[in-house]
């Protein structure tokens, strides 16, 4: 399903990297920097040595080759900056974050498979980052609106992982409770041997 246009800023409290194992949170060192200029908002989010994932198994050592077991602690740094206008039904919105910090080879699915205790590191490195850009404008007020967005995630920070996402989009109000939506998106996945598809979603909301 194609991701939702609406919402707020998003947080990077989380890590930009998918779930791989426990996630705990440290808050060592954080800063929230807000400038307001009348309806432009600018966030500038860094946060320190936060948090980290943790998996308890088995791994080799990427130094002396030797097998381990116990906890592994893998630790994350990131920092986010963010702008977003609004006014009138105008909606203008963008966020950029970057990772630091390792991942595991394996992605945890299911606590009950091989993967829940590989405590290995992923071979792509140890950054990762991401970006996107949206604007909502109203064609009709409270009652048609178009959107479009431009959305970025690089598990490397390398052009050759990109994964990008162009999506455009309509929002028809009933009423205030009642909206259909209708998206689509072209998807460019540079890790896939065919690199683009597409992507088409439909969705009736009531509000209650």
């Amino acid at each position: 399903m194609i991701r939702s246009f609406q919402g707020t800023i998003r947080s990077y409290q989380g890590m930009i990297r998918p779930f791989q194992g426990t996630q705990q949170f440290f808050i060592s060192q954080s800063r929230l920097y807000t400038c307001v200029f009348y309806v432009l908002t600018i966030h500038l989010y860094q946060v320190r040595d936060v948090s980290y994932y943790a998996r308890k198994g088995n791994w080799t050592d990427e130094q002396t080759g030797e097998k381990r077991s116990g906890v592994r602690s893998l630790p994350q740094h990131r920092y986010a900056i963010s702008g977003e206008y609004a006014s009138e039904g105008f909606t203008f919105r963008s966020e950029y974050v970057h990772s630091t910090g390792n991942a595991f080879a394996k992605t945890m699915t299911n606590t009950n498979d091989g993967s829940a205790s590989d405590c290995n590191l992923s071979a792509i490195g140890n950054k990762a980052d991401g970006f996107y850009a949206l604007g909502i404008i109203p064609v009709v007020k409270n009652k048609v609106n178009v959107k479009a967005r431009y959305d970025l995630y690089r598990n490397n920070a390398e052009w050759n992982s990109a994964k990008t996402f162009y999506e455009a989009g309509a929002d028809y109000y009933f009423t205030k409770n009642l909206r259909l939506s209708a998206e689509y998106a072209l998807v460019n996945d540079r890790n896939l041997n065919k690199h683009n598809y597409s992507l088409i979603n439909t969705e009736l909301s009531i509000k209650f």
